[in-house]
């Protein structure tokens, strides 16, 4: 608190955005400190760092490795809920008092 050279009720206003999603807290004050380095979002900002510190390849590969999982895990969720969705339909035309039960 006194660090930031925060009020209390500022201080506990950011503990409390903390609590409710400490995944957002920690993307958006990440986001606060890369714009206060001059850099248009996130992750331009960790992929210079890390180029300065001679990183950037690795971090760039880490980056594109989660993007790929990331979509691989969205499509599937996607087709299984289509999957299910159809099946689901396919046994309501077979035999509608299936769901009547």
């Amino acid at each position: 608190m006194e660090q930031q050279s925060l009020s209390r009720e500022d201080a506990e206003k950011e503990y409390k955005k903390f609590k409710m999603n400490p995944n957002d807290y920690a993307l958006e004050k990440g986001e606060e400190y890369y714009a206060s380095l001059g850099y248009k979002s996130l992750m331009d900002g960790v992929i210079s760092e890390a180029e300065k510190e001679g990183r950037g390849d690795e971090v760039r590969d880490r980056i594109s490795k989660f993007k790929r999982d990331s979509q691989l895990k969205a499509y599937a969720v996607i087709g299984t809920v289509i999957v299910v969705f159809f099946a689901l339909k396919l046994q309501y035309e077979a035999d509608p008092s299936f769901f009547n039960k």
